[in-house]
């Protein structure tokens, strides 16, 4: 299926640079096969060849907002390799030109995974196969990040992996040719912690609505182990329910689960379904109880207005961040996509800014490399410092997750001068397990 759309670079195209949807198929995944990566080119053109990226990421259904934002992050960061601006004229990326990469203007296809492992495996496959795909990037949810993963393996194709929180992808179910800018749920609730403890206190009780999916179930799961551990806040459980992704009535579940009057709620739910459940609960929550949406969308703001003041959570990237190339990318992301529905001015996308700077990295390490060879790409990221905007980061070997800090936010009852709904508490370091710690000890690439 082929429709024109607009891109980062202000021009319209079909076919080569375009949403393709193909119809759905079966095919068995890899499990949690890692493995090595060999000297061969696997699935990827040599330098004699243009590079094309590919972007799988969901464009319906409730993740679709997730989705929006990592196509984005995406289309600019390819805008900015083959023509600068951005981090790229910044510097932060020294290899860089601004002039294409290796000789060539890099090329995008993008897919519609519809946030389904099964339709992202049958929609991207036919591009690794046929077209020879340099990269592939994007998965805000756990069922099409482990697509993605597997046939990162299976094709030895370097996989970018995208927003999805899952902390198994740094552990158990890493893989020699995945890498991870995002933060897994672990990190998150690290770096949430202290923050709650401060406002709410060191001693409360807690609730959760979550996802009735794997990133759902891992991040409520992620929550109650912090609060078990010692030297830890210590906040007590007092129930959680799940709930499917696309529900539309939350009233009822949320009336129910905050009977008690908790302390605080945890809403675990990502895209429309956070909007939704947050809308919910201005009636339905108790009014002391603090609503905590741990991951956090910088669209929620600018869809429910003030309805997200005083909320707690995280973002991938803020806007209140200092720095040469957090102002960069900010003004970078101004520039393209212009004012967000009902703002005076949008800031840059914390959720766009993770795909931004995983293509960017991508593109910085095959330039390092002179190829696009899996095995060399690897070799040019493993360990490898920078700073895309977010302060002073490292790719760990051990298992391809980036060690970096985690923006902790609070909700604004209204927009600031540059037109954010929401306020950097915290940007807190040291939360992203070292590979002496669990998930990375369990990863074997």
């Amino acid at each position: 299926m082929e429709r024109e759309e607009r891109h980062a670079t202000g021009g319209t195209t079909s076919r080569r640079r375009l949403l393709e949807t193909i119809a759905a198929g079966s095919a068995a995944g890899l499990g949690g096969l890692a493995g090595c990566i060999s000297d061969g080119s696997g699935g990827t053109p040599t330098p004699d060849s243009a590079p094309t990226f590919l972007l799988s990421t969901v464009q319906s259904g409730p993740y679709s907002r997730l989705g929006d934002k990592e196509l984005n992050g995406f289309e600019l960061a390819v805008k900015h390799i083959n023509e600068g601006g951005g981090l790229v004229e910044a510097g932060a990326f020294e290899e860089l030109t601004g002039d294409g990469l290796l000789g060539y203007e890099v090329e995008t296809t993008t897919v519609d995974n519809e946030g389904s492992g099964e339709t992202a495996r049958s929609n991207v496959l036919p591009h690794v196969t046929e077209n020879e795909v340099t990269m592939i990037c994007g998965g805000a949810r756990a069922s099409t990040a482990r697509a993605h993963r597997d046939i990162a393996i299976e094709h030895e194709v370097p996989f970018m992996a995208g927003t999805c929180l899952l902390d198994a992808l740094s552990g158990e179910e890493c893989a020699a040719t995945m890498y991870r800018e995002m933060y897994s749920s672990r990190a998150l609730v690290r770096a949430l912690g202290p923050t709650l403890a401060t406002r709410v206190g060191e001693r409360a009780t807690y609730v959760q609505l979550y996802a009735d999916s794997p990133e759902g179930k891992d991040l409520r799961n992620a929550v109650d182990r912090y609060f078990a551990d010692s030297g830890t806040p210590r906040w007590e459980p007092r129930g959680n329910e799940a709930i499917q992704p696309g529900s539309t009535g939350y009233e009822d579940d949320l009336a129910q689960i905050t009977r008690g009057r908790p302390d605080a709620l945890f809403l675990n739910l990502f895209g429309i379904d956070a909007i939704n459940a947050l809308t919910a609960a201005q009636d339905a929550v108790p009014e002391e109880t603090q609503v905590v949406v741990p991951f956090i969308d910088d669209s929620l703001g600018y869809v429910v207005g003030s309805e997200v003041a005083d909320i707690l959570g995280t973002m991938p990237w803020e806007a209140g961040l200092d720095g040469e190339y957090a102002k960069a990318y900010d003004s970078a992301y101004v520039s393209n996509y212009g004012t967000i529905a009902g703002g005076d001015a949008a800031t840059g996308s914390g959720t766009a800014h993770v795909t931004y700077t995983q293509t960017l990295q991508f593109a910085a390490a095959a330039a390092r490399a002179e190829s696009f060879d899996p095995g060399a790409i690897q070799s040019a990221l493993e360990g490898y410092e920078y700073d895309a905007g977010g302060g002073d980061q490292r790719l760990q070997a051990c298992n391809h997750q980036a060690s970096r800090a985690v923006p902790v936010v609070r909700g604004r009852s209204s927009q600031d001068s540059g037109g954010n709904y929401f306020e950097l508490l915290d940007h807190r370091d040291g939360v992203v397990p070292t590979c002496e710690e669990e998930p990375a000890t369990s990863c074997s690439l």
